[in-house]
């Protein structure tokens, strides 16, 4: 990629930020979908990521790379502050979610009813 001039590798970050993200979103939300019917419990995690973190970060993005916010800017800080507050309560989620998996009461159910 060096020898894409500054305004080419810029448009093709926007290209992917604007097929990627709408791309990864469709696709999370049918895997959550999915989740909830067979009551997976890292439904709630995927779904936090969807609308917690990818918001987030896709903001975040868009602010530094295309309207090229100096990092110590007030919002851009803020921005950042709000994802690593959401990273820590999508880790907390999934940290509390993996118990279910942990728990051999909840493993035996999932096999009984798989099998009925």
């Amino acid at each position: 990629m060096s020898n894409l001039s500054s305004d080419q590798f810029t448009l093709l970050q926007g290209l992917v930020l604007i097929l990627g993200l709408p791309l990864l979103v469709v696709g999370l939300g049918e895997l959550i979908e999915r989740c909830r019917r067979h009551k997976n419990p890292l439904a709630s995690v995927l779904n936090a990521t969807r609308n917690l973190l990818l918001p987030l970060l896709a903001l975040w993005l868009v602010m530094r790379q295309f309207f090229q916010m100096p990092e110590d800017a007030i919002a851009l800080r803020m921005i950042g502050s709000l994802f690593w507050i959401a990273c820590i309560y999508t880790t907390l989620l999934l940290l509390n979610r993996s118990q279910d998996f942990c728990d051999l009461n909840y493993l035996a159910t999932k096999i009984v009813n798989h099998s009925l």
